[in-house]
């Protein structure tokens, strides 16, 4: 698999969480939960409250218990983890242009439109590589860029941090391949610093048109300048291994296998 890689940066951005709205009474309270806020040594939450389209309460389920009202819809988490979120707010296209902001958008006809056109200046077979430092706690790829990534032929994309709408993505048939999933969404949290430039991803120097190999065990980035002498070895080793299977199938022990092909040699060249 020779895919061209479109490499992405991508900088934190300062998040603030509702704090408390002493004396109001809220449209819908959670308690008894974990609530991820996403503030900066801040422990989890128990619950919080919202009024409207804002959460003006996160705190303790004492203190979100003071919000209640006769008509508050109280919800009893059970322990369950929570993490708030939105739309992604941006979306990361193939090299030539810039990444595109969703924030005015305020509708889903309107997102899809946007990510949309962004999509189709990407091109069949490339694959995205995506630098978010590693973070765990913020997404920065979710199920409509899968959606309209597939449509346009994106062989897949790599994230250094964290990805969501897992399922979505695997309903569409798209390869997503990240460091976890979390349900907290990019926006607000995270905007693109670069496209098409060198970056580092997981300790490794990355450039457009590198070679990247995926599958369920890990990633493999390699240089373009070495492609064709990596995938020489890689092919090798692979044939060789598969000469074993094949000695293993017919009844050899794994012993007599590696003694006979000589593998532990073939990789110490």
């Amino acid at each position: 698999m020779h895919q061209r890689i479109v490499t992405l940066s991508i900088i934190a951005l300062v998040s603030a969480t509702a704090g408390s709205a002493l004396g109001q009474t809220a449209d819908i309270v959670a308690v008894n939960g974990k609530v991820f806020t996403a503030r900066d040594g801040a422990e989890l939450a128990q619950g919080f409250a919202v009024k409207g389209e804002k959460f003006i309460a996160v705190g303790s389920t004492e203190a979100m218990r003071a919000h209640v009202g006769a008509n508050t819809k109280v919800i009893d988490l059970a322990g369950r983890f929570v993490a708030p979120g939105l739309a992604d707010g941006h979306f990361h296209n193939e090299g030539g242009g810039p990444g595109i902001d969703l924030s005015a958008t305020r509708s889903i006809a309107d997102l899809l439109a946007v990510v949309g056109a962004a999509a189709a200046e990407a091109k069949p077979g490339d694959v995205i590589v995506i630098d978010n430092g590693g973070r765990p706690d913020t997404s920065c790829w979710g199920g409509l860029l899968a959606l309209a990534a597939k449509t346009k032929g994106i062989s897949g994309v790599i994230i250094d941090g964290a990805c969501r709408d897992v399922d979505e993505s695997r309903d569409v048939g798209f390869p997503v391949f990240a460091r976890g999933a979390v349900p907290m969404t990019a926006r607000g949290r995270v905007m693109q610093e670069s496209y098409n430039q060198e970056i580092e991803f997981a300790g490794v120097q990355v450039h457009s048109g590198d070679l990247v190999i995926a599958d369920g065990s890990g990633v493999v980035i390699i240089p373009r300048s070495k492609e064709e002498e990596v995938v020489r070895e890689a092919e090798a080793v692979a044939a060789t291994e598969a000469r074993m299977a094949e000695g293993i199938r017919q009844g050899m022990s794994v012993l007599e296998v590696l003694e006979k092909l000589g593998y532990e040699q073939m990789l110490k060249k």
